[in-house]
């Protein structure tokens, strides 16, 4: 895994914390604020910090164990951050680190002090126009056809309806780019042209429908 620079450690550690044992949550939180820009921490400024009192390799010991523990802790919560020592003790306390490596998360909403001053009235919105698909209209005219309909496009759900001057509408939702509508035609009072009209007047998205489609079972016992 990568090294994380200063802002992406503190941002895993913080979210990590929460899963640390109180001793290993306040020994390694100090070592957030000795991290230069790029991720990094010089193992004598963490002796210095940390263990002012030991000696060196006590403070070797106890930052290794510190180093361990972290990532046990870590990746018993299945947490990908790590911590990492530069291994060649030879080099002294001047010439090692200790950084973070782990996934580098997208970086958390900045503030804009500049817009929020903006009047919420001033702001312009960049919604377009939107866009209503072509209507189909199915009409059905008995109990079968009905929940044949209701079945083809819903299965078993429930139809959302829309109640308008006494017929409800069935909204069986969007398919292949087109809207479409179910009503049930008023058999013996005009026909079918005379349902279409009296439709369109009471339903405002169906006075210019793509296409008005009669629905016909046929039924055999």
């Amino acid at each position: 895994m990568p090294a994380l620079d200063r802002y992406f450690a503190k941002t895993a550690f913080e979210r990590l914390s929460t899963h640390l044992t109180e001793t290993v949550r306040k020994n390694a939180f100090p070592l957030l604020d000795l991290l230069n820009e790029e991720g990094r921490a010089n193992v004598a400024n963490i002796h210095k910090a940390l263990f002012p009192l030991a000696k060196t390799a006590s403070a070797n010991a106890m930052l290794n164990r510190l180093i361990s523990d972290f990532n046990e802790q870590a990746e018993a919560k299945n947490n990908p951050l790590r911590l990492n020592i530069t291994a060649t003790k030879n080099a002294g306390a001047n010439k090692r680190w200790v950084w973070f490596e782990g996934p580098a998360a997208a970086p958390s909403h900045q503030p804009t002090p500049d817009l929020n001053a903006i009047p919420q009235n001033r702001l312009i919105g960049q919604l377009g126009m939107p866009y209503n698909p072509p209507v189909i209209v199915l009409l059905t005219f008995n109990e079968y056809e009905h929940h044949a309909v209701l079945e083809a496009f819903l299965g078993n759900q429930t139809a959302k309806t829309e109640p308008r001057e006494g017929i409800t509408y069935n909204l069986l939702g969007e398919h292949g780019g087109m809207k479409i509508i179910h009503a049930i035609s008023e058999q013996g009072s005009g026909g079918v042209g005379a349902t279409q009209q009296n439709d369109r007047k009471s339903h405002p998205r169906l006075a210019s429908p793509r296409c008005d489609c009669g629905w016909d079972c046929l039924w055999y016992e």
